[in-house]
């Protein structure tokens, strides 16, 4: 369960707190707004003014992929113009919710905290961002599975054998040992012997 700082549930408790939301996202450089008008200032670092909706947020207490997906004004074309100079997937990026005491000081905390997962510019004037947690590099897909024969076509370019030998050959590691191309051996030839062996992750005994 997620708790927040008790002085700022009693500020929303009063009904008439003056609560505002802030982004960062840490890129080659660091980029931090709020959805006010005017900047707010946190721990010595000012959030600049930017319009920003969320759109969807979606949190589970299991162990899968949390998102926030949010709509990020872009009529001055500024942001779009930090996406396009950089490649910023999988950067961090943090979601922090605040509110100001009648004393003018604020109470900020972080609401989420993950890595851009993906962004799409619309038209002139939106850009979509997803920010998901990390569990999202867990459902990469892989460009080839594990095998225990090597892959590459003989004397292909990922292969590079070229020796002497004119024979097919039969995608093993002993025959790449004999041709002295082992180097290159694109496959897992430790699996069939780990096949039906009971692994322990984490143990000596």
């Amino acid at each position: 369960m997620r708790n927040f700082d008790p002085d700022m549930m009693a500020e929303f408790a009063k009904e008439v707190v003056e609560a505002f939301c802030l982004l960062e996202f840490q890129f080659t450089e660091t980029y931090r707004y709020c959805d006010r008008d005017v900047s707010v200032f946190v721990d010595g670092n000012r959030f600049y003014p930017l319009g920003f909706s969320f759109d969807n947020i979606s949190l589970s207490s299991n162990m899968s992929v949390d998102s926030v997906a949010m709509t990020i004004d872009n009529t001055n074309r500024v942001f779009s113009g930090i996406l396009l100079n950089e490649d910023v997937r999988n950067k961090p990026a943090i979601v922090k919710v605040g509110v100001r005491l009648t004393d003018g000081s604020e109470i900020v905390e972080d609401l989420f905290t993950g890595i851009v997962a993906s962004w799409d510019i619309e038209g002139d004037s939106k850009v979509k961002v997803e920010i998901a947690n990390e569990f999202i590099l867990w459902n990469k897909k892989t460009l080839r599975k594990h095998s225990a024969s090597c892959p590459w076509s003989f004397k292909g370019s990922d292969c590079k054998y070229a020796g002497a030998a004119i024979t097919m050959c039969d995608k093993t590691y002993d025959t790449c040992l004999t041709l002295g191309n082992e180097a290159n051996f694109g496959g897992f030839r430790f699996i069939p012997v780990i096949a039906d062996q009971q692994l322990y992750w984490g143990r000596t005994t």
